[in-house]
């Protein structure tokens, strides 16, 4: 009976979770909405992944549903630290604890990395305006950037992943007015590389002209934005180079298709083949490590792995 007691009592012992205590701020146009944006940072620290409000898809199946519906149900715990406002923008920060096994159980890795592609996609772009009180070119090229595809404009405290600048100035001509120019430039803050830069000006004379003046310049320049360019410069492909060995049971058509069935494999180039060794050049969503966990998973075995360099 004491045995039965003792196994008795270890399963009635709480099953505990393990949690990550993570330290993070939330901003927003309310003390809740900065609270619910923190939450969301603390998963996004803790898991290594940001974890966003919108829809994300894994092969056309939403996991919207199945992790985003509620950031709260991963936290185990947190403690509000400071609560400030500042331009009318909430900022709470908080120490939380994340259930981290928890959302990785839910989350799978290939889930993961589709939500970290949907993050370079539509980064994070922050948007700081110098020279214009009115708000005027602040509202435009925010509307703008979401115009062309960029939908989350962040706070610039926010961690944002481009900075978007503009510098408005006023050159006057007299009782009619003015000539307003505006010079913008986007940077990438993870490599400090500037994406754009230019400049436009029109004449405007009043409020009303100034704000359709603005509009229109920066209308103008984030025309000449290539959203191609800023997607790129986000982007996390990495260049491969592949040698297939003691393979020749398969043609180069084979090779090929061998590799372009590896998940995140973007593109692949056949290079040079002579006799049983033939090299490739990959293109991959990733880095050298996935592309040879992925190549194993395969079946495939990996004889010599070296910077961007995988023999197989």
């Amino acid at each position: 009976m004491r045995y039965i007691l003792l196994i008795l009592c270890f399963f009635l012992l709480p099953v505990v979770a393990f949690a990550k205590t993570v330290t993070v701020t939330g901003y927003g146009g309310s003390v809740q909405t900065a609270q619910k944006d923190a939450l969301r940072n603390a998963i996004e620290s803790a898991v290594g992944v940001r974890v966003d409000s919108k829809t994300l898809t894994e092969n056309y199946v939403l996991v919207k549903d199945r992790v985003f519906t509620s950031s709260e149900g991963y936290i185990a715990g947190f403690e509000v630290l400071s609560q400030t406002q500042e331009n009318g923008m909430y900022i709470v920060k908080i120490r939380a604890d994340v259930r981290e096994e928890l959302f990785n159980n839910i989350v799978t890795e290939k889930q993961k990395r589709n939500m970290i592609k949907a993050e370079l996609l539509d980064p994070p772009i922050a948007v700081v305006v110098k020279g214009d009180d009115s708000g005027a070119a602040e509202n435009a090229i925010v509307n703008g950037l979401k115009q062309i595809g960029f939908t989350r404009i962040v706070n610039q405290r926010a961690n944002p992943l481009f900075l978007t600048e503009a510098a408005v100035t006023l050159n006057k001509t007299g009782m009619t007015g003015g000539i307003y120019n505006i010079k913008l430039k986007v940077t990438n803050l993870k490599t400090g590389e500037t994406v754009f830069s230019g400049q436009e000006s029109a004449r405007a004379a009043g409020s009303q002209g100034k704000r359709r003046a603005v509009k229109r310049i920066c209308e103008k320049l984030l025309g000449q934005i290539d959203l191609e360019v800023v997607k790129s410069a986000a982007d996390m492909k990495t260049h491969i180079v592949v040698v297939v060995t003691n393979r020749p049971d398969l043609n180069l058509t084979e090779k090929t298709n061998l590799l372009n069935s590896i998940p995140g494999v973007l593109k692949v180039y056949p290079r040079r083949s002579n006799k049983n060794i033939t090299e490739f050049d990959i293109d991959y969503f990733g880095n050298t490590e996935d592309f040879a966990n992925a190549l194993e998973q395969k079946g495939l075995r990996i004889t010599e792995l070296n910077g961007n360099y995988v023999k197989i």
